[in-house]
């Protein structure tokens, strides 16, 4: 999600702008229980739970065990991918040879 551009425009839009309908989005979603019990889930819990997800990973990004460890993994798996795409070069396993 960190990944998505967030604008004040999108969210003034989501509130003021008239779909083909004629309503806005808001109005829409607040006929919609399921969608009106996530708005009022983000607007009573929203901001605590972004902090947490945000705790978490600064915890995560400064735990020096877990990413050695994690560095560990992703080592063996790339040293294996590398030692099998060697086997299978060795062994013509997995190349084919098309005519032209």
């Amino acid at each position: 999600m960190m990944g998505r551009a967030f604008s004040i425009d999108s969210t003034m839009d989501y509130i003021t702008k008239p779909q083909i309908t004629g309503r806005t989005k808001l109005a829409s979603d607040l006929d919609n229980p399921d969608t009106l019990f996530k708005l009022a889930f983000y607007a009573t819990h929203g901001d605590e739970l972004i902090e947490a997800i945000h705790e978490h990973y600064n915890n995560v990004l400064n735990d020096e065990e877990y990413l050695k460890n994690r560095l560990e993994k992703l080592s063996k798996l790339k040293n294996k991918k590398r030692s099998n795409n060697t086997s299978n070069l060795s062994t013509g396993k997995g190349n084919k040879i098309e005519n032209s």
